[in-house]
């Protein structure tokens, strides 16, 4: 894997030659260093600025989801400006970077398309009070909101349903649609299943789901029975034993 860490490095060599290549294993590697970059996304104004980052980034597993880290101690680790509990820098659900990713896998197209945006994002927040994009939620609000808009539903019970096909690997298409559609599933949001069901680890979508059913709940909305089938409950319980085993 020291190969492929190395062939990143030199892809992104001249565009970022602040990075260096600081470690690898059989999964990720970790390039730390300084980005310097000048972007004017949609007219926002014109940022040329340089931060010090950490990033991992997977040479092996297709699901993995890399990550980014401001080092610099510049940025406030706080939800409001989009860095989560363990530092690194929140670019959108888990799913929206995956996805991203799968269109161009290389490390400079992650730098360009989700690192930078997300810096630039908060210097204009910084400069003008205001973040300069589509703003989602944190946490697991920000994660529902995500399907409701992938999904174009406004029903957090419809999104838990369809993550539950996923979950469990269960698509029927000819079964009604669980929006409440009345169309069958083929012909409703069976596309977007197919679609991202490649897309993400069943595990992360596991992990979707449960974020999506505590927002759910917590507003006071009881769970349905029919989201803790035989299947699903089997997984929730391997689930929970593998976290246990790497504790």
């Amino acid at each position: 894997m020291q190969k492929l860490a190395q062939h990143h490095l030199k892809e992104i060599g001249e565009y970022y030659p602040g990075l260096r290549l600081e470690s690898c294993d059989d999964d990720f590697a970790t390039y730390t260093g300084m980005i310097a970059f000048s972007a004017n996304y949609c007219n926002h104004g014109l940022v040329a600025e340089q931060f010090n980052v950490k990033i991992v980034f997977p040479l092996t597993d297709t699901f993995a989801v890399p990550t980014a880290e401001e080092t610099g101690g510049r940025i406030p680790r706080e939800p409001d400006f989009h860095i989560n509990p363990d530092g690194t820098m929140c670019l959108g659900a888990p799913l929206a970077v995956c996805r991203k990713l799968k269109q161009d896998s290389s490390l400079k197209a992650f730098i360009d398309n989700q690192v930078i945006h997300f810096l630039y994002g908060y210097c204009i927040k910084k400069k003008y009070g205001y973040w300069p994009f589509d703003e989602l939620a944190h946490g697991g609000k920000g994660i529902v909101e995500y399907y409701k808009d992938f999904f174009k539903t406004d029903s957090e019970l419809a999104i838990l349903e369809l993550l539950k096909i996923i979950v469990e690997d269960n698509y029927r298409g000819h079964v009604p649609c669980p929006c409440g559609s009345g169309s069958r599933l083929r012909n409703c949001h069976g596309p977007e299943i197919r679609e991202i069901k490649e897309q993400q680890s069943r595990e992360q979508f596991f992990s979707d789901f449960v974020d999506c059913l505590k927002i759910y709940t917590d507003a006071g909305n009881k769970m349905p029975r029919r989201l803790l089938t035989k299947r699903l409950r089997s997984y929730w319980s391997r689930m929970a034993d593998k976290t246990a085993d790497t504790t």
